[in-house]
């Protein structure tokens, strides 16, 4: 697999969305080589996923409070609509 995104949701993010398996995909996909991104509540996903420790990450700005606390190794740039890292 080439690149793998990761949708936004319509909705406030839940942990129903963030299962252990599909958490363990994206690292297998990750240490495969894949590209991954993830748009809006997406971030979180790959953030919870560890992937984004030590990365620099943006996130929708109604979501960059609680992103900041909940992740503090990831660094947040809650100011940018995009970021490559």
């Amino acid at each position: 697999m080439m690149a793998v995104l990761v949708p936004p949701s319509i909705a406030e993010f839940t942990e129903d969305q963030a299962p252990p398996a599909l958490l363990q995909w994206l690292r297998q996909q990750h240490a495969a080589g894949t590209v991954l991104g993830g748009v809006c509540i997406g971030s979180i996903m790959l953030a919870r996923s560890g992937l984004l420790d030590g990365r620099s990450a943006t996130t929708h700005w109604s979501s960059a409070k609680s992103f900041a606390a909940s992740y503090p190794a990831v660094r947040l740039e809650a100011d940018k609509p995009i970021v490559d890292d």
